[in-house]
């Protein structure tokens, strides 16, 4: 029963929010309704959100990478799109130059 109800809050939560919970979106992560992508972006969404531009710098350029990483493993299967891998590559590089 419990994880019925875990699973109808994911199911509910799903609408857009500004910045979705890191647990939550780790919740959806272990039941397969979320991508390591997913995990990724909800990290860098809540560290924009609670600290400076500034705060942070290596773990932000650490995400863009790994999110970049990801776009470009999913693009060698046929999942993603050069257009997708070239946003990731310039999100990487503006990280890196905001924290110089």
């Amino acid at each position: 029963m419990k994880k019925l109800m875990t699973f109808a809050m994911l199911v509910l939560s799903i609408n857009s929010i500004a910045c979705e919970a890191v647990d939550t979106t780790l919740i959806k992560f272990e039941y397969g309704m979320a991508s390591q992508a997913d995990v990724a972006k909800s990290i860098e969404c809540n560290l924009n959100e609670k600290m400076g531009v500034k705060s942070l710098c290596q773990t932000k350029i650490g995400l863009k990478a790994d999110l970049l990483k990801i776009v470009k493993s999913e693009f060698d299967y046929g999942l993603a799109t050069q257009d997708q891998v070239d946003e990731a590559q310039e999100a990487y590089q503006r990280t890196k130059a905001a924290c110089k």
